[in-house]
């Protein structure tokens, strides 16, 4: 398959993705396509507490670490939404770099 053809795949995901609801649950793969990031980026951000809310499965006291991790897309809206910024001096400010 072609990059092209990568693409044109994945533009048809995220356009499926934006048509569920609110309500909808999303896999790390599927939240990672829709925010137009990585799962990586995704999985340092629930590690560093600065990413979007999540759910995670497993009973109190489960086994190892590997439990899968659900986002809500209302969740992964309200996240973008709450860093929108309109210059890159606002950005900055907003890392905490200035």
């Amino acid at each position: 398959m072609s990059s092209t053809q990568e693409t044109l795949a994945k533009l048809e995901v995220v356009d499926k993705l934006h048509r569920l609801p609110d309500s909808a649950l999303l896999t790390t793969d599927l939240a990672a396509l829709f925010l137009s990031s990585s799962t990586t980026t995704l999985e340092r951000m629930r590690a560093d507490g600065s990413g979007p809310a999540y759910s995670q499965g497993g009973a109190k006291g489960a086994r190892g670490t590997n439990q899968k991790c659900l986002y809500k897309k209302a969740d992964l809206l309200a996240w973008h939404d709450d860093r929108k910024v309109t210059s890159s001096m606002m950005a900055a400010i907003r890392k905490g770099q200035v």
